[in-house]
């Protein structure tokens, strides 16, 4: 594995800053995106919509930034009440589509 780079305290990347800059909530970020993407992975099924899977070698690099290639995928609930659930989840937090 590469080494992470200097004054990142091995986050492998520089997102959350450098040496005495780096952030104090990147711990919590990090597990929010877990629990946000093992929630996508319970509730749906994710299917790709092109025929072709898209590899980690496929990205834009556009100077600092780097993000995914462009794909479509399709996303279908994993079991019938996942549209239930959603709205609670939504409706107990006060949310909207378009909120997010």
């Amino acid at each position: 594995m590469a080494k992470a780079p200097a004054n990142t305290k091995e986050e492998g990347h520089s997102s959350y800053g450098f040496g005495s800059r780096l952030r104090v909530g990147r711990h919590v970020a990090n597990d929010a995106l877990l629990i946000n993407i093992a929630s996508i992975l319970w509730a749906f099924d994710l299917q790709s919509m092109g025929g072709r899977i898209s590899s980690a070698t496929d990205f834009v690099n556009s100077g600092i930034v780097m993000r995914p290639a462009p794909f479509e995928c399709s996303f279908k609930p994993r079991f019938p009440e996942i549209p239930t659930v959603l709205s609670a989840v939504m409706e107990l937090h006060d949310l909207r589509i378009g909120d997010m």
